[in-house]
């Protein structure tokens, strides 16, 4: 992994903290994190010391292609009722990030693994 794809990911998973994002790291298994500050991550009650090595986390996510039909509606709807590029940009990636969906293709470059059928978000 490069340092470029370590920071994006880095920025990508801190993008979804508000959410719980799911990840999976190689010695921990999977679990759900809500903060991080150096090597503690925070779960929703808890702090949890693990080795918080950005090489050994991947987060699950959802490809665009699983969007379901209520998703594509409301992914329709932000962007018609947005008239600005920016305004409609930051609406669209709060609402991927809010529903774990992969839209820097992470899946595809193995930075991340596929949550499609895992049941695993609420």
């Amino acid at each position: 992994m490069t340092q470029e794809e370590k920071d994006l990911v880095l920025k990508d998973i801190c993008s979804r903290l508000p959410y719980g994002i799911k990840v999976n790291n190689e010695i921990q298994g999977d679990f759900k994190i809500y903060g991080i500050c150096e090597n503690f991550v925070f779960g929703r009650n808890e702090v949890c010391h693990i080795d918080f090595d950005i090489e050994k986390i991947k987060p699950y996510l959802f490809p665009l292609s699983s969007m379901t039909e209520e998703q594509i509606k409301e992914f329709n709807s932000i962007t018609q009722k947005c008239s600005t590029y920016i305004g409609k940009s930051i609406l669209l990636t709060d609402f991927c990030n809010k529903h774990h969906i992969d839209w820097r293709g992470f899946i595809e470059k193995g930075l991340a693994l596929d949550a499609t059928g895992l049941d695993i978000y609420e």
